[in-house]
């Protein structure tokens, strides 16, 4: 399966991007370039949320074979959707194709129960893309790392010793046990 980023952080297969209005059209031209042209759904304009009768359409988009590896559609407002229309998009986040991605956009994680555990939540700051504490920034770089190969341990090691916030609050014993394990 294809692995879609956006601004350094994974996005599944049913994302939620939680970001200022302004960005919204910016970040899904990020994640568009994924997909080939015919292969990417959005409703006209951005300026309101999908209607009912939209969402039938991206029903019949989604069963469609992609040109490509991958199909996209992007749903903005999630956080105004009606309880009918967010009804009418839960078999799409709940059962997708292997092939397709729905990326919602937001302003705030005030979605419906129902949405909101179907999908991962990503968000993205004001002036771009949120900063990571220290620890987040690690974590995203182990994630980059097959431990299986002694290369991308040893660089692993490497980080870990390098970060003085790792020392003071991680023993070092209990992580290269970790590693140990899964080889």
């Amino acid at each position: 399966m294809q692995s879609i980023e956006l601004r350094r952080q994974k996005l599944a297969q049913s994302s939620l991007v939680i970001a200022p209005r302004a960005q919204w059209e910016l970040l899904w031209k990020e994640v568009a370039q994924f997909a080939h042209l015919s292969d990417r759904w959005s409703v006209d304009g951005w300026e309101k949320a999908p209607t009912i009768a939209q969402l039938k359409s991206l029903h019949q988009h989604v069963h469609h074979t992609p040109v490509r590896d991958i199909k996209l559609a992007a749903i903005p407002y999630a956080d105004t959707l009606s309880r009918e229309t967010a009804n009418s998009l839960l078999k799409i986040l709940e059962e997708p194709p292997s092939y397709f991605w729905t990326v919602l956009f937001a302003e705030s994680e005030n979605v419906l129960p129902t949405i909101a555990s179907r999908v991962r939540i990503i968000r993205i700051e004001g002036g771009g893309e949120r900063t990571l504490t220290p620890r987040e920034h690690i974590a995203q770089r182990l994630h980059t790392f097959n431990l299986l190969e002694p290369t991308d341990r040893a660089r692993a090691q490497e980080l870990l010793y390098s970060v003085p916030l790792i020392h003071s609050t991680i023993q070092l014993p209990v992580i290269e046990e970790g590693f140990s394990t899964t080889l």
